[in-house]
């Protein structure tokens, strides 16, 4: 059998501008890149303005609703995007920081690396290098090559295969991934790969609102819809006005739903209650989750259109 000659093509070679090639690439391929970083990322907005600044491609997680900072270079990594980079992800409130980059300089690795370790969980730094290859002369094809990730994600990645599957985390981790493998064939989006976690979140068209499916204590489950903008005056206004049309909603739902304003709290919830334990037994945990998919389902054909609505009256307000 004979093989082709893999070569490596300089990348201005493809991009020869990187505003005006590489940046509109990368926004119509962000999936490319969030399937390498592990995220399900939706785009933002392009040059998203930052005070006198733009952030070359703004961003959203969906897996954890957090909002996404990437910052492009076709030459070596410098001081200056450094800065703009963590001007952009103060300026955005990004969790997710991204930088891209021909070479990632050692001092700028040595420099996310140590961000990384310091910074609170959540809060994640990549910086992540384009690679074009052909094979003789095939079509050229892209690698996103990963320099720098978060500990916590290389954490995951190494010990994914210790896991203990009799740890109550392993029995999270499969029995989300279940749930989502299930939910995304139907439609929905936002979380894409269970972690050992006793919730998971679905995104919605708006960003404050989530709905989540999470074990709670006394042998509980919940499949609910979560208001979680940054600020909880909006959280409060839009579930008042959701409240305005509780009777009607009540009635659709057969008065199953459980309304919680939650005063202390930032967010507030209106949830579906089921009994079921992490730890019940294989026919009680697959009841479980056909269950917990038509809840799914029925929040977001029955309730979902009220809260957007609600939402919106309130944005507006």
């Amino acid at each position: 059998m004979e093989f082709g000659n893999l070569h490596q093509i300089e990348i201005r070679e493809i991009w020869a501008n990187e505003a005006t090639k590489f940046t509109p690439w990368l926004a119509e391929n962000i999936q490319l890149l969030g399937d390498e970083l592990g995220l399900e990322l939706e785009l933002r907005e392009r040059e998203a303005s930052v005070g006198d600044f733009s952030c070359d491609i703004h961003a959203v997680d969906l897996t954890k609703n957090r909002e996404v900072v990437i910052e492009n270079q076709l030459e070596s990594t410098d001081h200056s995007h450094l800065g703009q980079l963590l001007t952009y992800a103060a300026g955005l409130e990004a969790c997710v920081v991204v930088w891209i980059a021909k070479e990632i300089r050692d001092e700028h690795r040595a420099a996310l690396d140590w961000l990384n370790r310091k910074t609170p969980p959540g809060l994640d730094f990549f910086a992540v290098v384009p690679e074009v290859f052909k094979i003789d002369e095939s079509k050229p094809s892209v690698k996103l090559k990963l320099v720098v990730v978060p500990n916590e994600w290389r954490k995951e990645i190494s010990s994914s295969e210790l896991e203990d599957p009799s740890s109550r985390a392993s029995m999270y981790k499969r029995f989300f991934q279940d749930i989502i493998d299930e939910a995304r064939k139907i439609g929905f989006k936002g979380a894409k790969k269970a972690l050992p976690q006793n919730w998971v979140r679905f995104s919605t068209p708006k960003s404050c609102i989530g709905i989540y499916v999470a074990f709670k204590r006394n042998s509980k489950i919940s499949v609910e819809i979560y208001i979680e903008s940054p600020s909880k005056d909006l959280n409060k206004r839009i579930y008042d006005e959701l409240l305005k049309s509780s009777d009607e909603i009540n009635k659709i739902t057969n008065n199953n739903l459980t309304w919680e304003r939650l005063d202390i709290n930032k967010g507030s919830r209106i949830a579906y209650y089921l009994d079921g334990s992490i730890e019940g037994q294989p026919e009680d945990q697959d009841q479980l989750k056909t269950k917990t998919i038509e809840k799914l389902i029925e929040m977001r054909e029955k309730l979902l259109s009220y809260i957007i609505d609600a939402t919106e009256k309130t944005e507006q307000s």
